[in-house]
Parts: C-alpha cells; sequence; structure tokens
C-alpha cells in the first residue's frame, strides 16, 4: 500500500519510522510520562475524595444538629409541642373524603363482579 502511494521504503526504514529512535530525549520522554501517570493518578484520587469530603462536612454535619434542631422547633414534650405534631400528622380532609369515594366505589365494582359470577358472567 505504501509503495502505490509512492512510498518505497524498506522493512528497516519503516521499522525505524514506527520505533522510537535514539534521539537523546529518552530520559525527558520517561520523565514526562511518569509525570503523566502520577497526574492521572492525583486528579483521579482527588475525584473520588470530594464526594467523601462533601459527606463528611455537610451530611454528618446536619447529622449532628438536626436532632436538636427539630426538638426545639417542634417544641417536644410541651402540650403546644403534642398539638403542632397533631397538626402536621393530620391528613387533608379533601384527601380522606377522595379516598372514602374511592373505597366506596372499590366496593361497589366487587359486589357487582360478584353478582356476575353468581350469574355465570365471567370477565
Amino acid at each position: 500500500m505504501l509503495a502505490q502511494a509512492g512510498l518505497n521504503l524498506s522493512k528497516e526504514e519503516l521499522l525505524n519510522k514506527v520505533s522510537p529512535s535514539s534521539d537523546g530525549y529518552e530520559i525527558e520522554l520517561t520523565l514526562m510520562a511518569e509525570v503523566r501517570g502520577y497526574y492521572t493518578v492525583a486528579y483521579k484520587r482527588l475525584i473520588d475524595y470530594v464526594p467523601g469530603f462533601i459527606d463528611l462536612v455537610f451530611v454528618r454535619g446536619i447529622e449532628k444538629e438536626l436532632q436538636s434542631f427539630l426538638v426545639s422547633e417542634l417544641k417536644m414534650g410541651t402540650p403546644a409541642g403534642s398539638a403542632l405534631c397533631a397538626s402536621l400528622l393530620e391528613e387533608d380532609p379533601s384527601i380522606t373524603l377522595k379516598r372514602n369515594e374511592l373505597v366506596s366505589q372499590t366496593e361497589r365494582l366487587a359486589n357487582v363482579q360478584r353478582e356476575l359470577v353468581m350469574f355465570g358472567i365471567r370477565r
């Protein structure tokens, strides 16, 4: 293929072009490769440590303060706190109404299905 392209090279000339020659820069190239390898390992290690650091500083920091914050803000252990917690846990009346309607509808459909089975009509 190279001969067809007009490059008439011997096997030795081709190998010299492909393989690194001893031009006096092997030491520098080796040093550059080692520095590049160290840099690659260092930045990957840094990338691995960042999420752990965020977890340590922020998530664990919040964990220490969260319980005391909730106890103070929800006024736990006081009558006002009990009322506040009860109101926070209370379900919205519109959701209760919708659930009751759906339960009633499900029961009606189950009754109709039972009656159809009794008459021999199946799904």
